[in-house]
C-alpha cells in the first residue's frame, strides 16, 4: 500500500493484511476488489491509525462478512527522511478487529500469526 500522511505531507509505504471469515448471509467479492479498496481509501491523505477503520468499516458495510481482520505495516517517510531520521525497518503497525474476529482470539491469533508469517517472507 502506498499512501501521503496527512500531517507531514510525506509518503507511506507498506502492506495491508486482510483476513476474511465470509457470512453465508454475506456477499463475497473478489479478491482484486480488496486491493482496489484499500488503494481508493489509501489515494486520499491518510492517518494509517484511522486508515486500517476505515478499509475494516467500508468491507463491512459493503459485504457483511462473519469476521473481518485488517492489518498495516508501513514505513512512513516523516520518520525516515526527518526528525528522528529512523531506519526502514522502523515501521508503524496497526489492525482492526471486526465480528468474529474481534471476538475469537484463536481466530485473531491466527491471522496475526499469518499476517507476521508473510511480512517475514516478503522482508517488510
Amino acid at each position: 500500500m502506498r499512501s501521503t500522511c496527512a500531517h507531514h505531507l510525506m509518503p507511506i509505504h507498506g502492506q495491508a493484511y486482510i483476513g476474511v471469515l465470509p457470512s453465508p448471509e454475506g456477499k463475497i467479492i473478489g479478491l482484486s476488489k480488496y486491493d482496489r479498496i484499500v488503494e481508493y481509501f489509501c489515494a486520499r491523505l491518510q492517518i494509517q491509525e484511522e486508515l486500517v477503520s476505515q478499509i475494516g468499516n467500508y468491507i463491512v458495510d459493503a459485504t457483511a462478512p462473519k469476521g473481518l481482520a485488517i492489518r498495516i505495516s508501513a514505513v512512513h517517510m516523516c520518520r525516515t527522511h526527518r526528525g528522528v531520521r529512523a531506519s526502514e525497518q522502523s515501521r508503524m503497525i496497526n489492525s482492526a478487529f471486526f465480528g468474529e474476529m474481534l471476538h475469537n482470539q484463536d481466530l485473531k491469533n491466527e491471522f496475526l500469526h499469518e499476517a507476521l508469517a508473510l511480512e517475514r517472507r516478503i522482508g517488510a
